[in-house]
């Protein structure tokens, strides 16, 4: 599963080191649950349908800018 790191930290095991923002990837839950729980990862959710949202959302903001800019001139 791949995380996002929420909080630099350098890996006990392979004493690798995760900068904020990065990604970090295990299939060790346990493992990371517990960097979960210390506020180190926070998990990236992994399905079909959130490319396609995000596509759908970054269509949506050039017009939802295009229309606010024409509130308010009053003319």
């Amino acid at each position: 599963m791949v995380y996002e790191v929420r909080e630099a930290f350098i890996d006990a095991e392979t004493r690798k080191p995760y900068n904020r923002g990065k990604k970090f990837e295990t299939a060790d839950i346990a493992r990371a649950e517990k960097l979960i729980a210390g506020g180190y990862l926070f998990p990236i959710r992994q399905t079909a349908e959130a490319p396609a949202a995000e596509a759908a959302e970054a269509a949506e903001a050039p017009a939802a800018a295009k229309a606010k800019k024409g509130q308010g001139s009053g003319k």
